[in-house]
């Protein structure tokens, strides 16, 4: 068993009742109901930690904690700070302090059960942790209070049943500490008690590690600092921000202190989003939403000599370094009053600052066009809405606008042509299919019997095509 997971043994009072008692009688009113509180504490952990050791310490109250930062050193009450361990396979918990690792890299990792990014992330601590066990301790920490329910966890999650993990639980102070908002989250103390960095899970590495314990001062990781989303990216202070009229800016790199995904904005009477760590062909689908009504990925036309910087698995890369260098965050904010024109507005900043050029465009090409056939549409017969495609083989549509349908045709990879709904979307259907069709003859076969014609003709199409940029343009 690796420094992860931390040895105990009985309460020591616990069999020491009988003289504390006895010189509780001596104290004052208050020094013994104190006493005896603390005794009852004691001995109410002790009938549960099997193989503990007690900490020294008293928990503090998180009015007094001040956070700390990257370069500040540990104090002494966060040293002894007692901390509820609970660990698969054994039963209760145990009470652990940081000082039980002094002398070691400690790296606290942050998590929870719903965070399935944390999760996937376990294994891999668990490991480097091996790999460093006489230099290493990594521990988890989680705010939630349950015993029982991170118990069951720890030894029922397929992921990470088999590592018979250890965490912190019920935590309120090492939150404070190290305050942060976004899962999961690793504070480095280094092995003179002063917080080194503090990463995502991309920046635990074994070869930062060795930095650290070598006394290196460049770690390959950018800092994770979790930002305000009420704020800029960009920190106009210095300037009379209510002046501002636009404003765009784009970072090429994961954006540590930001989640993946969009965020909504209002500032000082400006309109627009975060589109935070996003792939470019991610951030181009969604301009692409915003150009075309109905759009759908098959909308996107890739022509480009190199794709590597849209898709990872031409880049022989795995999979989170890739995404490490090519994510990208873009931060965009127009006049309320011009929101309508946001859509040209991003495909001008998208085109000038991505490494390829867009362009909404109208081509003639091969689609599959949904049709209904004479006095056998599905119409529905009413009842409560059912849609079942993406989770049963034999799905059931009852009371579905037929759009639904269409948007799921056009994510199935087993038809790469366009799906164009031409049906008149005349009230909702109900509709059965089976979703494992091996071929378009089949599905076609299937509509057929509800109603249904789909059939191969060509349509003029909106789509957005990528391309190279042209020489000249990039060296203007």
């Amino acid at each position: 068993m690796n420094d992860l997971y931390v040895r105990g043994e009985l309460c020591p009072f616990r069999n020491q009742y009988k003289n504390i008692r006895a010189k509780a009688l001596k104290l004052s009113a208050f020094s013994f109901v104190l006493s005896t509180f603390l005794f009852c504490v004691c001995l109410a952990h002790a009938g549960q930690r099997e193989n503990f050791p007690a900490a020294a310490g008293v928990a503090l109250s998180t009015d007094s904690i001040t956070p700390l930062k990257i370069g500040d050193t540990i104090p002494e009450a966060l040293w002894n700070l007692p901390l509820q361990m609970v660990q698969a396979a054994q039963e209760g918990s145990a009470t652990v302090t940081l000082k039980d690792y002094k002398g070691k890299l400690i790296i606290l990792d942050f998590w929870a059960t719903w965070c399935t990014s944390c999760i996937a992330a376990l294994p891999k601590m668990h490991n480097l942790a091996d790999d460093f066990k006489d230099q290493l301790a990594i521990v988890p920490v989680t705010y939630e209070k349950e015993l029982r329910k991170i118990k069951d966890f720890l030894e029922t999650n397929k992921y990470i049943q088999k590592l018979k993990l250890q965490s912190v639980y019920a935590d309120s102070s090492l939150n404070h500490f190290f305050p942060h908002s976004l899962l999961p989250h690793y504070v480095w103390i280094n092995p003179n008690g002063r917080v080194e960095t503090i990463t995502s899970a991309y920046g635990v590495s074994a070869k930062n590690i060795a930095a650290v314990l070598n006394r290196e001062t460049q770690l390959d990781a950018i800092p994770k600092i979790d930002l305000d989303k009420d704020s800029l990216l960009v920190n106009f202070k210095a300037r009379p921000e209510q002046n501002l009229r636009y404003y765009s800016v784009l970072y090429k790199g994961r954006f540590e202190g930001l989640g993946a995904g969009t965020i909504a904005k209002s500032y000082n009477g400006l309109t627009g989003y975060i589109w935070s760590n996003l792939t470019l062909m991610t951030m181009y689908a969604k301009l692409g939403k915003m150009l075309i009504p109905g759009f759908n990925a098959k909308q996107l036309a890739v022509e480009v000599s190199d794709s590597v910087q849209l898709f990872y698995q031409n880049s022989g890369l795995p999979k989170d370094d890739w995404y490490y260098k090519n994510a990208y965050t873009l931060e965009f904010l127009v006049p309320a009053t011009e929101k309508s024109a946001m859509p040209n507005y991003l495909l001008t900043i998208l085109n000038q600052q991505t490494p390829f050029s867009i362009a909404l465009e109208y081509r003639k090409q091969s689609c599959l066009v949904l049709q209904k056939l004479p006095r056998k549409y599905p119409l529905t017969k009413g009842g409560k809405y059912e849609n079942t495609l993406s989770t049963a083989e034999d799905a059931r549509l009852v009371n579905v606008p037929i759009d639904h349908l269409v948007a799921w045709l056009n994510t199935n990879e087993r038809l790469p042509d366009i799906v164009v709904d031409e049906t008149g979307n005349e009230g909702n259907i109900d509709l059965n299919i089976n979703t494992s069709f091996n071929d378009l003859e089949a599905l076609q076969a299937i509509f057929r019997q509800q109603g249904l014609l789909l059939k191969r003709e060509k349509r003029r199409i909106a789509l957005l095509v990528i391309r190279d940029k042209k020489q000249s343009t990039l060296n203007n």
